[in-house]
C-alpha cells in the first residue's frame, strides 16, 4: 500500500501538463525508487540500532539508491532535451481546438508559486546542484553503508545514522 501511495503521489505531479518539469514519464518511477532507497537506508539504521547485522541491507540499499539516482540522471537528460517553450494551448490541452489566449494575468505581482516554479536559480546552477545531489544521494550513502559490513556494531550504527542524514540532505 505504501508503494502504491508513493506512486500515486508521483502520478499526481506527473499528470500536470502545465508544469513541464513534472509532466515527464520518469517522475512517478523516481518517486518510488527514491522511497525504496531512502526506506532501505532507514531500515539499515533500525537494524544497526538493534544490533543486527546490516550486510544484506547495505547491499540492497546500494542497489536501490543506485537505481534511484540512475533514474534521476535519465530524468535530467530527458528534461534538458525537452523543448523549453510551452504555450497556453499546450498547457491546457486546448491547442488542437485553436489559439488559446489569456484574457487576464493570473497574478499582478510575484508570489511563492511564481518564484519557486520558475527555477531561475536552479537553471543557473543546475550542474552544480546535480553534482551535489549525486554525491549526497548516491556516493556518500553507499560508501557509508558498505563500510558497515566490516564495521563493529557501534561504528555500524554511527555510519548508518550518518548515511541516513546525508541521504535526507541530498
Amino acid at each position: 500500500c505504501t508503494i502504491a501511495t508513493v506512486y500515486a503521489t508521483g502520478m499526481i505531479y506527473q499528470s500536470l501538463p502545465t508544469i513541464r518539469a513534472w509532466h515527464m514519464p520518469l517522475v512517478a518511477p523516481i518517486y518510488v525508487a527514491m522511497a525504496l532507497g531512502s526506506g532501505a537506508t532507514a531500515m539499515a539504521l533500525l537494524l544497526a540500532a538493534t544490533g543486527q547485522k546490516t550486510t544484506t541491507m547495505a547491499w540492497l540499499t546500494a542497489v536501490l539508491v543506485t537505481l534511484a539516482i540512475t533514474l534521476k540522471h535519465a530524468y535530467w537528460r530527458q528534461r534538458d532535451l525537452a523543448p523549453r517553450t510551452y504555450t497556453a494551448g499546450a498547457g491546457t490541452g486546448l491547442g488542437p481546438f485553436g489559439t488559446v489566449k489569456v484574457l487576464e494575468s493570473p497574478h499582478s505581482t510575484d508570489n511563492f508559486v511564481m518564484r519557486e516554479m520558475d527555477y531561475t536559480v536552479a537553471r543557473k546552477h543546475a550542474d552544480v546542484l546535480r553534482h551535489i545531489a549525486t554525491v549526497f544521494d548516491l556516493c556518500l550513502p553507499i560508501v557509508l553503508l558498505l563500510a558497515t559490513i566490516v564495521a563493529g556494531k557501534l561504528m555500524a550504527l554511527i555510519l548508518t545514522a550518518v548515511a541516513t542524514i546525508v541521504l535526507a540532505f541530498g
